[in-house]
């Protein structure tokens, strides 16, 4: 589609004519010099919409006067009567198109309440919570194993499996050893017993795949008997994901994705973000063949930088408030058009448990998040279909232990990502620097395979597709705090992954150059 300049007037020395030159703005109308003063005697929303309606770009004072004499029906605005003012009689230029693609369709999302946490939690800490947990965790993902292999028990392994003879085993990772002659010893546990299995080092793709097993593992080994409770291990298999290629979606339109703005940090980039806003709300022509097919964005957690949340962080505030963070960046996210739909997880930093899983952000403190008709507000994780794709949203507190536990890179999320989906477990490793909760229903688990997959907590940006799913994180809009100074940590600030949902592909588009210290 095609864009064209057009002219509205423009002047906002009175509150109430800002709202009625907004509303023209956002329905792309031009308001004539000295029409203005006409609206605000009347419904302006009526009138502007019958212009729109009418196919009129330009609201003139005739216009307005010949919709008075035909109508008869005319509803006063309820406020109080505004203060004249003096239009001047000058045009501000701005960049519109007749038609919006994403404003012109009807949003395909679907809410996957069943698999969010929110309004379900239930678990007060006890022994027997945790192995009910640990009993469903192994069933579910030993139950994809069993779909793809034929499983023998321990017991099989002790009772009826003869020596050098080959078997296949189910198990839950108990512990893991280099033994004396440097191969690895792992300690598995099965419904019906234990058994060990040894990875030998004269394999070495063997051996290092046996040197990114962590304990919490459900894993499966084929292999030899050595003896009694030994297997020595020829092949690892992970509930892992199928093979396939990306679903693609209904139609052809695009979703972004933002996370960690950390509002109320001063270290939040105010003006690279009001950019960011102005740009998604086409109040410039940049990418307009791009942003106006923009129709959902994604936004999994810490959307402010909360209270209290690591050490030093009293230092680096500018909103004490928790109230007023969410209150602010409310007011960010209200410049957005409206047929852009807005999908809110919660993070680490935001009002609500630390542990997984997660629930929304309540109404009481994001009242004004929630009175937004084009938001949604889930938990973490929380599932969605959006265009017809299955779509899985975890702020990602689990990253930093699945990291350290794997030796894989900090600045690379979409690699701890990959792990996540191998073992179909959002936080697979437990009694780790992360807290998790015996919630039952699985809410972790990642039991259908999803077709996009957002997480957010590196501040880090990074992209991938890994056996048909598309992996986005996108990074931070945060400076380096003190405490990521200390791990050695650096941010990748201001990108933005815009996803065409048709085709899985992935661009970005950048709002700060270079890295804030």
């Amino acid at each position: 589609m095609n864009s064209s300049p057009l002219l509205y007037s423009s002047r906002e020395a009175n509150a109430s004519y800002k709202v009625i030159v907004d509303y023209a703005k956002l329905k792309q109308m031009v308001l004539e010099p000295g029409a203005l003063v006409d609206l605000d005697k009347t419904n302006y929303i009526q009138i502007i919409d019958q212009a729109c309606d009418d196919g009129f770009f330009v609201i003139t004072k005739e216009y307005i006067a010949n919709y008075k004499r035909l109508q008869t029906n005319i509803i006063p605005v309820d406020e109080k009567p505004m203060e004249r003012i003096e239009v001047p009689d000058k045009f501000v230029e701005v960049q519109r198109s007749k038609h919006i693609y994403a404003q012109e369709i009807d949003a395909d999302i679907k809410i996957k309440h069943e698999c969010d946490v929110t309004g379900k939690l239930s678990t007060i800490g006890k022994i027997s919570e945790f192995q009910e947990y640990f009993r469903d965790r192994y069933d579910t993902l030993g139950g994809m194993l069993r779909k793809r292999f034929s499983v023998q028990t321990s017991r099989d392994l002790n009772k009826h499996i003869q020596k050098n003879e080959d078997i296949t085993l189910l198990g839950m990772v108990k512990e893991k050893n280099i033994t004396k002659n440097g191969n690895i010893l792992v300690q598995l546990d099965d419904l019906e017993g234990e058994f060990k299995a040894v990875i030998m080092q004269k394999d070495p793709v063997l051996f290092d795949a046996g040197l990114h097993i962590a304990n919490d593992d459900v894993i499966l080994v084929k292999g030899v008997k050595l003896g009694e409770g030994i297997v020595i291990v020829n092949d690892i298999s992970y509930p892992d994901m199928p093979n396939r290629t990306f679903r693609k979606g209904n139609r052809e339109c695009y979703a972004i994705a933002i996370s960690d703005m950390h509002l109320g940090s001063k270290l939040f980039y105010e003006d690279a973000f009001q950019r960011f806003i102005d740009w998604v709300s086409l109040k410039n022509n940049d990418d307009f063949d791009i942003v106006e097919k923009i129709k959902y964005l994604f936004v999994p957690g810490d959307i402010v930088d909360g209270i209290g949340v690591y050490p030093q962080q009293i230092n680096e505030l500018k909103v004490f408030d928790i109230y007023e963070q969410y209150e602010r960046i409310t007011a960010y996210l209200e410049q957005i058009p409206e047929y852009i739909q807005i999908i809110i997880g919660p993070g680490n930093h935001d009002a609500v448990r630390l542990a997984d899983p997660q629930p929304a952000v309540s109404k009481e403190y994001a009242k004004q998040l929630y009175e937004m008709k084009n938001v949604h507000m889930v938990g973490s994780p929380g599932w969605l279909e959006v265009e017809g794709l299955k779509t899985l949203l975890y702020h990602g507190s689990s990253m930093f232990s699945i990291q350290g536990a794997l030796k894989l890179e900090k600045t690379k999320p979409e690699l701890t990502m990959k792990e996540m989906l191998r073992r179909r477990d959002l936080s697979p490793i437990f009694g780790a620097r992360h807290p998790i909760l015996p919630e039952k229903g699985g809410y972790m688990l990642i039991k259908e395979e999803p077709d996009l997959f957002l997480t957010g907590h590196i501040h880090s940006n990074g992209y991938d597709n890994y056996k048909g799913c598309v992996l986005i994180n996108p990074g931070t809009w945060q400076g380096q705090t003190i405490y990521q100074v200390e791990q050695g940590h650096v941010p990748t600030p201001g990108r933005v992954p815009i996803i065409n949902l048709s085709t899985g592909k992935i661009n970005e588009k950048v709002f700060i150059d270079g890295v804030k210290i």
